[in-house]
């Protein structure tokens, strides 16, 4: 049985949500997965969007509504039906009057609702009206008679919430308005010097203007604020960090630099003016008292590596270990590869340790560290563990930093005393959502070069189209072009990369040498393969996605991938970016499943339609929030951007902006600060009662 709810003046905001009416340890259990547990949760919960129920009006009026608008109705059920299926399905039918005319109200699997729906009832209802002029699943209120005022709940601007199984969007409005109405005092978190620094109004005041809106624009404001209140205390605690790391000394250095210089003169091209900035800051970083923390974001063919690389070569000649962790195997070999290439050097002091390593050369690697006889460590997770030490590691480096989860970077970080940190991201945002996801460090922006990309036709195709594209295709690779095929999952059925190798070799592309690499197969015949196909000697590669990064194949102008539903805008920009890389055409084909939600056809239209990475980067926020595509994790189950909507990473944009201004305020009053492990919706004023 629920518990009792308490008098209004009992209610406080870090009571239970039990207090609220309606709510029991049952619905209390579901609304804890939203990351609601106290009533000012509840409370902090941000609509994602708004619904403008308009006000009541005939029903004649209702029905000439364009269809999809929301439309207000009252009147008498004149009749009313129900066809059963099974033990709780049906459908429900009730016809409404009031004499202007008639309209019919709809509901699927609904019977439960039947007995509240009985003819000559009067009725108050409000939904979306459907082609055929009806009002499907409208929310609805019985009413004593014709002259009992209807409820203001179904008319009006209406916020609509993130929620999970078991808790309706008509269970939190009421719980809210419910706390609303009965809590006397809504303390504010932030001191009012921060509120106006900022801009944003009252927490009591954004809580009825976000739940108990007026119109939109007073909606948007209460909004602004409660997500401001969830940006604050991170942007204070990546500022705090930012403090801390330049007080701390950097590691010393025994020799006299020059390295980055020496890089650029052996360099066999011309950098590129933002690589030749980047890496001027690297080195002044790597030359000053403090520790460098320095984020490096580059779009996909920016030369990110080649900035990495001259930073180690200054850091070495400075006296120290470096060393560079990457995603995957394939890509650490790659960057060996590289590393022997263009270092003045060549392979000389330089070591790989991956997993994929034999139990002997993995010791031998460890002991040259341990040592000091190598200064250079390319490698993967083995990087992390316990057993590998350094004698005097100055400067690490992290590859596509959003791979690797906070305490992965930091058990790196940790074997050195107060190590240099270079950070690379090849996933595009704009500078204040990078604020929000690297504030503790500085950052470089590396430009796109102009002539090192061709133009890429993306097309979604029907999977009836297939056999047609792929007879194509099959013309293009006979010509010379070269082609991957990539399907994110390995094996198990025929829609693994295995299953579609099989399927290619036997059918369309019969006859042609395709390879098949995936994070399974042995090192040496992944290299092998990958080998072959950047040479030319094979014609396709079908693969997972191991390639969306650091993979270079001069040859190929074809991008075919299937599963695209399952993958995020920033990774299908990752293997776009791997086709068309010496300024040929390209063709970026994505098969469409049948079974794709909505919200995966809205992420491939924005990928056919968009090729800017730092736009995609927005788009996928904005529909996916900020989980994968910064690495970011938040409590509960709906995170920090639940409530965002279609405009949302430029007002978050300049959110962050006012967040990481104001942050200095609080700075200078710690103990008006919320604790660091704190960034989420806590603040000590609505501290969890002990």
């Amino acid at each position: 049985m629920p518990s009792p709810c308490p008098a209004p003046s009992d209610l406080t905001p870090v009571s239970p949500v039990t207090g609220l009416a309606g709510i029991g340890p049952v619905t209390a259990e579901r609304l804890s997965r939203l990351g609601i547990e106290r009533v000012v949760d509840l409370l902090r919960h941000v609509p994602r969007g708004y619904e403008d129920r308009g006000k009541w009006i005939p029903i004649r009026r209702a029905r000439e509504a364009t269809p999809g608008e929301c439309v207000a109705v009252r009147g008498k059920v004149v009749k009313r039906t129900l066809r059963r299926f099974g033990r709780r399905g049906g459908t429900l039918r009730a016809t409404l009057e009031d004499g202007t005319g008639r309209i019919e109200l709809l509901w699927f699997h609904a019977a439960y609702l039947a007995r509240d729906l009985t003819v000559d009832a009067e009725l108050a209802a409000s939904g979306r009206l459907s082609k055929d002029r009806a009002l499907l699943h409208p929310e609805f209120a019985r009413l004593e008679g014709p002259e009992e005022p209807a409820p203001d709940r179904l008319v009006g601007i209406r916020p609509i919430y993130p929620i999970t199984e078991g808790v309706s969007q008509r269970l939190l409005r009421e719980a809210i308005l419910d706390a609303l109405e009965r809590l006397d005092d809504l303390p504010d978190p932030w001191p009012e010097e921060v509120r106006a620094g900022a801009g944003v109004v009252t927490f009591a005041r954004a809580c009825r203007l976000a739940h108990r809106p007026r119109d939109l624009s007073e909606a948007e404001r209460g909004r602004e604020r409660l997500l401001f209140d969830q940006l604050l205390p991170i942007e204070v605690a990546m500022k705090r960090r930012l403090l801390v790391r330049k007080r701390r000394r950097a590691p010393r250095a025994d020799g006299r630099g020059g390295g980055a210089d020496e890089f650029l003169r052996r360099l066999p091209f011309a950098a590129s003016p933002s690589q030749r900035a980047a890496i001027e800051e690297a080195a002044r970083d790597l030359h000053g008292s403090s520790p460098m923390g320095r984020m490096l974001c580059g779009e996909v063919g920016s030369g990110k590596t080649v900035v990495a690389l001259a930073a180690m070569e200054e850091a070495r000649s400075l006296g120290f270990q470096c060393a560079l962790l990457a995603p995957t195997d394939l890509l650490a070999r790659q960057h060996c590869r590289t590393a022997e290439a263009l270092l003045p050097g060549g392979a000389e002091g330089v070591v790989l340790l991956s997993g994929t390593l034999t139990a002997g050369d993995a010791r031998r690697a460890r002991a040259r560290l341990e040592a000091g006889d190598a200064d250079l460590a390319i490698g993967t997770h083995a990087l992390l563990a316990e057993r590998t030490r350094f004698a005097r590691l100055g400067l690490v480096v992290i590859d596509e930093q959003h791979r690797f989860g906070v305490g992965q970077r930091e058990a790196l970080l940790a074997k050195a005393r107060t190590p240099h940190r270079l950070s690379l991201t090849a996933t595009p945002i704009p500078r204040s959502l990078a604020l929000l996801a690297f504030g503790d460090s500085e950052i470089s922006r590396l430009a796109p070069r102009p002539d090192a990309r061709g133009e890429v036709l993306t097309r979604i195709l029907p999977e009836s189209g297939r056999d047609a594209f792929l007879a194509r295709i099959r013309e293009r690779l006979l010509a010379g072009e070269q082609a991957f095929f990539v399907r994110p999952r390995i094996e198990g059925d025929a829609r693994g990369a295995a299953g579609l190798h099989a399927e290619l070799i036997q059918g369309a592309l019969s006859g042609l040498d395709v390879g098949l690499i995936h994070g399974r197969a042995p090192p040496e015949e992944r290299e092998s393969i990958l080998g072959r196909f950047q040479s030319g000697e094979l014609a396709a590669l079908v693969t997972t996605t191991l390639v969306e990064v650091g993979i270079d194949v001069p040859g190929a102008t074809i991008l075919w991938v299937e599963g695209a539903e399952g993958l995020g805008l920033a990774q299908l920009h990752q293997l776009r970016g791997r086709i068309a890389r010496r300024g040929q055409r390209g063709y970026c084909l994505v098969v469409e499943s049948g079974d794709a939600s909505e919200e995966s056809r809205r992420r491939l239209e924005a990928f056919v339609t968009v090729d800017d990475g730092m736009r995609l980067a927005e788009i996928d926020l904005a529909i996916r929030g900020p989980g994968e595509l910064l690495g970011l994790r938040q409590s509960g189950h709906v995170g920090l951007f639940a409530g965002l909507g279609s405009g949302a990473p430029r007002r978050i944009a300049h959110l962050c902006e006012r967040a990481w201004q104001v942050a200095d305020l609080l700075l200078e009053r710690e103990e008006d600060l919320p604790g660091e492990e704190s960034c989420t919706q806590d603040s000590r004023s609505f501290s969890r009662p002990s």
